[in-house]
């Protein structure tokens, strides 16, 4: 039994692909915050200002 538990820490099969895998859900986490449909996200801000940008001119 305890070769068993011994021979589970010690595998790494798979390890790279779940790494991965947390990698891109913090990435798209990260995103969805940003690509937020709210009013004081950053898309607005970015929005806000190009129309600043847009009148000056």
């Amino acid at each position: 039994m305890f070769s068993f538990i011994r021979q589970f820490i010690i595998d790494q099969t798979g390890a790279t692909a779940i790494e991965y895998g947390m990698i891109g859900m913090a990435i798209a986490t990260v995103l969805a915050l940003i690509m937020g449909n709210n009013d004081i996200g950053f898309m607005s801000t970015l929005s806000s200002l190009y129309e600043l940008i847009i009148i000056s001119f």
